[in-house]
């Protein structure tokens, strides 16, 4: 029964590594599978060779123990070992990820990069599932216990992988097959155990387990049948929405780092008058059109205003490749644009993006991590040039005039942004609502404040640096020039004064403005210090936070003597839409990029049949060689192994299509295969007639000479069979259950001194 065991472990193996593909909906890529398929194989390995050894149960945990250190080292935490060995940093990481790794599921967002920490998560409840797994099957005599920590395991990572779309039926399909794989082997291994410890005290003959393997070969297709049925009724019945579906997600408080940062408009003066400028980053798009739609890209948002600086609030969390959706609502259409950074002079730990990131695939090399309410990213690496990764963003697809009926926010969530510190001069109050009072909506208000602030200060980039409120207050009435950092501080602060929720932008120009203004823009693909920006964006219910543009082009001019009168243009706004098109800007029709849409259910169905098929196909091919591999095995005698052979070369003959019944003559055989055979093939056919008559009559066991002349015949017969004959004949011939189906029946065990039925006693088939 040792091959079997042997059949077993390799099962639960492959159960276990069934079991871990379950994390395809956790990890981006396939990088996963190689390290826990290796810890499956390694942990039943480990089994297997402490069960040859007969190693106690102690013994064998700990080289388990021992085993899945020495392997999570080496296939996931290569990194930590420079002279490939371990040390100490490789044992804490693996402490941090099997006690902290399962929380880290449970926060970052999915599907997620196969970073180490979670990896090693994965490593070892494969492992375990596996270990455990191999062990029941050898020690316990329980049914379902060897098939318990595989469905545990498999039932974990469907519960992480909860909020991701449902696992294919087809692995499912195949896990269940496994499973009853599994219990099959493991029952009738016991079964023929029993059975064998029932007659070794009475016979000297060797065991007889071939009904086991018969019992084992009979139950294959029952899998197959339940499978299929269990399968076409899960695609039949109705299925529960995967909204409902449990998510362990929401019973735990994501963990955030809230970054305290210098204020990067404090640099903005510098790195516009840097001469020459220096390339911070490189952007590409799929084309032209992707391009124009991202005029801008964000770096940080700065959101509290003490009356001295702008700085963030933000709260970051780590993330996989899907980002949390915005918690605003949007009645908006949005389309996706796909950008790819490449970093090369860019300081500091935030990484840009454009609009609302979606997605970031960053590889593994590169830990990204996302502020819910800003849309930031951001890393705590530290050498970046030459990092690349790829963002999706969704940019608004709505123009001016979508905005018109648009209305302010009151949600408490919100009252952060309207916040102003104490001591706003009274003037910058006042002119705030002098200048938008003859705005009938919150947006035709907005655009009076954006054209006034624009249209009545001049630029240059020559005036020192600073937006406190005396700065500001300054800027609006006395001085009327500045740069950005003037510019959208001040309607930043103004708004607020009007009840608006406000936040500004530090990042960079995407587009090179031409000018007759934005219809002459041309994307960019370098990015330079020259391209730095701030804009503020404005809170409106139903878009989101919407960009505005008070800053006007970048042209040295003096403040006009008469300021202009500021009105509402009939029908759309001078500003910009952060997230729509560019003011003025050619309107482009831009293909939505839909995110990966599933495999389609006649896909699913195909690929099911066709491992069905692949897994029956194996089933045919493995009985038969099991069939023939007992008949040889069992031989001990010359007449048995005499007529082992001869059954074996008959099932050949009914593989190839030739009569062999079990009521023909070993005669009869040889003279009706003769035509169908090659030279070589027929005569040595012809010439085991004898042997196998005398194996059967003869009233005295035959000699050795006789058995060892008959395995040469055989050889001579299998050489001599597939000449002439073609692939297809061949691979025919493989697939032909003709011998299973028409196996001849055994004898029962007969008394050793009876030479003519001794070879019968031992399982192999009569010759008639």
């Amino acid at each position: 029964m040792r091959r079997l065991l042997f059949v077993e472990l390799a099962a639960v193996a492959f159960m276990a590594i069934t079991a871990a593909l379950g994390y395809q909906r956790i990890f981006v890529g396939g990088s996963f599978l190689w390290p826990v398929a290796g810890a499956a194989i390694a942990a039943v390995g480990i089994v297997a060779l402490t069960s040859l050894r007969r190693f106690g149960l102690t013994a064998s945990l700990l080289l388990s123990v021992v085993g899945l250190v020495i392997w999570t080292s080496y296939a996931v935490l290569g990194d930590t070992m420079p002279n490939g060995i371990p040390t100490l940093t490789t044992l804490e990481e693996l402490a941090r990820g099997v006690t902290g790794g399962w929380a880290d599921l449970l926060t970052i967002t999915l599907p997620a990069r196969a970073e180490p920490r979670l990896l090693v998560v994965a490593v070892s409840s494969t492992w375990l599932a596996a270990a455990v797994g191999a062990e029941a099957a050898t020690r316990s005599r329980s049914i379902v216990l060897p098939v318990i920590p595989s469905i545990v395991a498999y039932g974990v990572t469907l519960l992480i992988g909860s909020s991701e779309p449902r696992a294919s039926w087809v692995l499912t399909a195949a896990f269940a097959a496994l499973v009853l794989l599994c219990l099959l082997l493991h029952t009738n291994r016991r079964l023929g155990d029993d059975v064998a410890a029932a007659e070794r005290p009475s016979s000297n003959e060797p065991s007889v387990d071939v009904s086991v393997d018969r019992r084992i070969l009979a139950g294959l297709p029952v899998i197959a049948v339940a499978v299929l049925c269990a399968a076409a009724a899960a695609s039949a019945l109705p299925m529960a929405d995967e909204e409902d579906d449990f998510d362990p997600r929401t019973l735990r408080e994501i963990e955030v780092d809230e970054r305290v940062a210098v204020s990067p408009l404090s640099s903005l003066k510098a790195d516009l008058t840097l001469d020459p400028p220096e390339t911070l980053f490189r952007l590409e798009t799929a084309g032209l059109s992707d391009a124009l739609q991202i005029p801008r890209i964000r770096l940080v948002v700065l959101d509290a205003y003490d009356g001295a600086t702008w700085t963030s609030t933000a709260e970051y969390t780590s993330v996989g490749e899907v980002l949390p959706e915005p918690a605003f609502e949007r009645n908006v259409e949005y389309q996706q644009v796909r950008q790819r950074y490449t970093i090369e002079d860019l300081d500091g730990f935030f990484l840009p993006t454009a609009g609302q990131p979606v997605t970031v695939e960053a590889g593994e090399s590169l830990d990204v991590q996302y502020d819910y309410d800003s849309g930031s990213l951001l890393t705590d690496d530290t050498e970046l040039e030459g990092v690349s990764y790829e963002v999706v963003s969704e940019i608004g697809d709505f123009d001016r005039d979508d905005l018109r009926f648009a209305g302010k926010v009151s949600d408490g969530d919100l009252e952060p942004y309207v916040e102003t510190p104490d001591g706003v001069p009274a003037e910058i109050t006042q002119l705030a609502r002098t200048v938008t009072e003859p705005g009938l909506s919150p947006y035709e208000q907005l655009v009076l404040l954006e054209g006034y602030v624009r249209d009545r200060h001049g630029y240059n980039e020559t005036i020192e640096p600073g937006h406190s409120l005396g700065a500001l207050a300054e800027f609006l009435d006395e001085r009327r020039l500045g740069y950005a950092e003037q510019f959208a501080s001040s309607f930043a602060l103004m708004a607020r004064e009007l009840g608006f929720s406000t936040r500004l932008v530090f990042g960079y120009l995407a587009l090179e403005i031409g000018e007759e203004g934005s219809a002459d823009a041309s994307p960019l693909e370098e990015i330079t210090t020259r391209q730095a920006h701030v804009w503020p964006e404005v809170y409106l219910d139903g878009f989101g936070w919407v960009d505005f543009e008070p800053t006007p082009q970048r042209v040295q001019a003096d403040p006009p003597e008469e300021p202009p009168v500021t009105t509402v243009p009939p029908g759309v706004g001078d500003g910009d839409g952060g997230e729509g098109p560019t003011p003025g800007g050619p309107e482009v029709d831009v293909p939505v990029e839909d995110r990966a849409a599933p495999l389609d259910g006649r896909i699913l169905v195909f690929l099911g049949l066709v491992l069905l098929l692949a897994l029956l196909v194996a089933a045919l091919i493995l009985a038969k060689w099991l069939r023939r591999r007992s008949w040889a095995r069992r031989a001990v005698t010359p007449s048995q192994h005499i007529l082992a052979h001869w059954a074996i070369v008959r099932d050949r003959l009914l593989e190839v299509g030739l009569a062999a019944a079990p009521s023909m003559t070993p005669k009869e055989v040889a003279g009706s295969a003769a035509d169908g055979l090659a030279e070589d093939a027929s005569a040595a056919l012809a010439a085991m007639v004898p042997l196998v008559d005398v194996a059967v009559c003869a009233p005295t066991e035959p000699r050795e000479e006789r058995a060892e002349e008959m395995a040469a015949l055989a050889a001579q017969f299998e050489a001599g069979l597939w000449v002439d004959r073609s692939i297809w004949q061949r691979v025919r011939a493989t697939l032909n259950p003709r011998p299973l189906i028409g196996a001849a029946s055994t004898a029962t065990q007969r008394p050793p001194e009876s030479p003519s039925v001794s070879a019968f006693g031992s399982g192999i088939p009569r010759p008639s």
